[in-house]
């Protein structure tokens, strides 16, 4: 089999979470307006696509902010209580429709594909205890690593491809496409505060051909464009750099920017995860104090800490440390692993955290 050089760029899980109120709909579309973009580098980017993934629309998701604005336009004094009632009723038949339209919508989504729990549970397992067992600091997406792997599986064949479902915990490339869709589907949301979405770009170099159902499969069941380019030109790093910031908010500019393809380059596989929200219960500056972070190496580092996450957070309690449960309004979680600081003995040394899709 033909070897195949592939960069494999599985983004970081990409967070932008806001504790003090940000992440409403006119703060969204502020942040999206700021991404700087390069006109030349995007105009670039449309004359290379070769097959371009159709996301799903959503029917927007009514906000709490657009609920209070519809009742200070009314007032009971002057229109009187049966006309205030009535206009109540009314702004909470439009809140309820909406909503419903919302939600019904998201589970018709996240009605599509299979999930493959224990395979992915096993994969979580194996590929966070070797990317984090050194000692250097980094972050892992699980969910993005397997989608990533997964339409990896469709670009190759034999063994190699065999080898790549074995680490996936699958059969085939059809467990494959239906695991992967499954994945982007109920991750996929864009609520009132937040959004979450995972996007997959194959690079392929200009002199290469390329197989029209491969490319169709990978639009299909990975919602995943394709583009073919010249590799080793500087045109064509800054399209990719173009295409990861457009997927990520700007959020990844300097990685992005390092990106730089070589002529012998055959195949460029990436994919990103860019996840925004606000916190459910805000963390107010009073409850944040001075201490000392100790690092792995043994170098302390003064730092702001969260002191008081409530007691209602602690998930899980144990002599040493407590996992706090920390939601965000739609019920994304993050478990934040902390200090016991009633009982431990131990100086602040670490935290860790996880993420759990968005539950209807």
């Amino acid at each position: 089999m033909k070897r195949i050089f592939a960069l494999l760029l599985a983004a970081a899980m990409t967070l932008s979470l806001c504790a003090c109120g940000a992440g409403n709909a006119d703060e969204r579309e502020k942040e999206k307006n700021e991404v700087e973009k390069d006109p030349a580098a995007a105009q670039y980017l449309q004359e290379l696509a070769v097959k371009t993934a159709e996301y799903p629309e959503l029917p927007a998701m009514p906000s709490t902010e657009e609920l209070d604005k519809a009742f200070s336009t009314i007032d009971y004094d002057k229109m009187g209580a049966e006309a205030y009632e009535k206009a109540q009723e009314k702004i909470w038949a439009d809140w309820d429709e909406r909503s419903t339209k919302y939600y019904d919508a998201l589970r018709a989504l996240r009605s599509e594909g299979t999930a493959q729990s224990a395979a992915f549970l096993g994969f979580t397992k194996s590929a966070a205890g070797a990317l984090l067992s050194g000692e250097e600091n980094i972050i892992v997406s699980p969910a993005n690593l397997y989608l990533a792997l997964a339409m990896l599986s469709e670009t190759t064949d034999g063994e190699s491809r065999g080898q790549i479902l074995s680490l996936l915990g699958l059969d085939d490339t059809a467990t494959a496409q239906s695991a992967g869709n499954y994945i982007w589907r109920n991750l996929y949301g864009e609520t009132a505060t937040g959004k979450t979405q995972l996007a997959s770009a194959l690079w392929l170099s200009g002199s290469v051909p390329y197989n029209e159902e491969t490319l169709e499969t990978l639009a299909r069941q990975y919602l995943a464009s394709t583009f073919s380019a010249p590799m080793g030109e500087k045109k064509t790093d800054s399209a990719i750099a173009e295409w990861i910031n457009e997927n990520t908010g700007g959020l990844l500019a300097d990685a992005a920017g390092g990106i730089e393809t070589r002529p012998e380059t055959v195949m460029l596989l990436l994919t990103t995860l860019y996840f925004k929200d606000q916190w459910r219960d805000e963390f107010w500056a009073k409850e944040t104090r001075q201490d000392v972070f100790t690092a792995a190496d043994g170098a302390q580092h003064p730092d702001g800490f969260l002191d008081n996450l409530g007691a209602d957070a602690v998930a899980l309690e144990h002599t040493e440390v407590q996992i706090h449960s920390v939601p965000s309004p739609c019920n994304d979680i993050m478990y934040i692993l902390a200090r016991n600081c009633k009982k431990s003995t131990k100086k602040r040394s670490a935290y860790s955290s996880e993420l759990s899709p968005c539950a209807d």
